[in-house]
């Protein structure tokens, strides 16, 4: 069951008890709790959790690495409780289920498409890698209970994205394995905040993102407005994500007018319900670039 937190100190409005992980975590963690006890709950049949969103959420500049380490596996620590507790009360299934801490390599990314990182996110991506020489190898099993086994794998090699080679991974397992707990076609849980890696849903079609410092569940049909940052939904896809970019890896194609366009023609138009073929031929017009240059970048 979930740990008792009621005599654990609040968070500054008194709303939200502080359970010892990272901010981005408390929420998630708490989300896991809520979420147990409805009886329209998710049954995972895995967790996919970036390394580098859990550094994110557990960097600080004056830590040493030996700090942030430990920070690190408080979050994962902590994490695979709460999630016991929720698998447990949703019905435990009869393998334990993989929670995948995948360590991510984003150098398959055409360096014209990439986007500079700001300096912050500098600081982070270049301590991120002198941090990730301390985890595991390739692929270890850190951690099993019997309701999880956490897995801490290598993703991502300089002409495949991590989140295909992670699909890959994940389907060849289930297919060596029977004790593996995935099941293809089930629902998958991600936690990234880098909407690159939400592509994965083209191979993992009920994957559903649970989103750091919200603890909100968001199905595919809402991946769109990792790009956009608003409360305007896009559809998710290839041309979409080439066009606008995203805050963490990709340039955009279009210039701040021909954004606001294209948002006032997703509306108009109801891009949501159209094929993506539809939302590509106005991108195209728009912008005036290429089906090529639109799909250069295999998600």
């Amino acid at each position: 069951m979930f740990p008792d937190d009621s005599k654990f100190e609040k968070s500054k409005d008194g709303t939200e008890p502080i359970l010892g992980c990272s901010v981005g975590f408390n929420r998630v963690l708490l989300g896991l709790r809520t979420q147990a006890y409805n009886p329209s709950r998710l049954r995972w049949s895995a967790v996919l959790i970036s390394a580098f969103t859990v550094f994110r959420n557990v960097y600080t500049k004056e830590a040493t690495l030996a700090e942030l380490a430990v920070r690190f596996r408080q979050d994962i620590d902590l994490f695979q409780i709460y999630f016991d507790a929720y698998s447990t009360i949703a019905g435990n299934p009869p393998t334990p289920i993989p929670v995948v801490l995948y360590v991510p390599n984003y150098t398959a990314i055409p360096k014209p498409m990439r986007r500079d990182p700001n300096p912050t996110q500098d600081a982070i991506e270049k301590r991120f890698a002198e941090f990730i020489r301390t985890l595991p190898g390739t692929e270890s099993v850190v951690s099993t209970t019997v309701g999880s086994c956490v897995w801490c794998v290598s993703m991502g090699i300089s002409t495949m994205l991590p989140h295909i080679q992670l699909a890959q991974w994940l389907q060849s397992k289930a297919l060596m394995s029977p004790h593996f707990g995935y099941k293809h076609g089930l629902p998958v849980m991600i936690i990234s905040h880098c909407p690159i890696d939400l592509h994965i849903q083209k191979r993992l079609p009920k994957t559903y993102l649970v989103e750091s410092y919200q603890g909100v569940v968001r199905p595919p049909r809402e991946f769109g407005r990792k790009l956009l940052h608003c409360d305007e939904t896009i559809p998710f896809n290839t041309a979409t994500h080439r066009a606008f970019g995203d805050s963490i890896h990709l340039e955009p194609i279009v210039t701040r007018e021909q954004r606001k366009t294209l948002l006032e023609m997703a509306v108009k138009k109801k891009w949501i319900q159209q094929p993506a073929e539809a939302v590509m031929r106005d991108i195209i017009t728009v912008t005036k670039t290429s089906v090529a240059e639109l799909t250069k970048l295999s998600l």
